[in-house]
């Protein structure tokens, strides 16, 4: 009698450790499809381009392109010297008051040049003249 509820005991517990890991399996797999739809959805990210006098906004496909220096190029003229970005739409920067072409991304300023940044979708990114 004692081997029936020992065997019955054992038998509940496994099916509820069963029925805990499916729910488990069925939460983290809705969140990967969720994740995966979203970014097939939108493979955007936006380039702002900021000036003393202006503003302008653009939408780039990050699939399209290679890194953030092809996307600005993409839509807007770029002149560069040894790998430094030195005009933006015919914009120059100007190291007689310190002002130089910097990058923030989603944020926060960038720790690599625009050569080296791969844009991720939904990134949003500045240009603008600043000293640093």
């Amino acid at each position: 009698m004692r081997k029936v509820g020992w065997f019955i005991g054992g038998l509940f517990l496994s099916i509820a450790l069963v029925a805990c890991g499916k729910e488990v399996t069925k939460k983290e797999t809705s969140t990967s499809t969720t994740a995966t739809s979203t970014q097939v959805e939108n493979s955007e990210a936006s380039i702002s381009i900021k000036t003393d006098d202006d503003s302008t906004d653009y939408k780039v496909n990050v699939k399209k392109t290679k890194n953030l220096l092809e996307a600005l190029k993409a839509v807007t003229e770029v002149t560069e010297d040894k790998g430094f970005i030195t005009a933006i739409g015919g914009v120059e920067q100007n190291a007689a008051e310190n002002k130089y072409w910097l990058i923030k991304i989603n944020g926060k300023m960038a720790e690599k040049g625009a050569a080296d940044i791969a844009l991720q979708a939904g990134d949003k990114v500045e240009f603008y003249l600043g000293s640093f």
